[in-house]
């Protein structure tokens, strides 16, 4: 396994960046192939 140190304001901006991914930009098969977001804006 590779460990890398990365500092804890870097780490902190990469685990925020990953939750905005992943809630407003991944496309998602059961969406419809849809982003979230978009998902919620064509639904609702």
């Amino acid at each position: 396994m590779f460990l890398v140190s990365v500092p804890k304001s870097n780490y902190d901006c990469m685990v925020k960046d990953y939750i905005h991914y992943y809630n407003r930009v991944r496309i998602r098969e059961k969406l419809n192939y849809l982003s979230p977001i978009d998902y919620r804006k064509q639904v609702g």
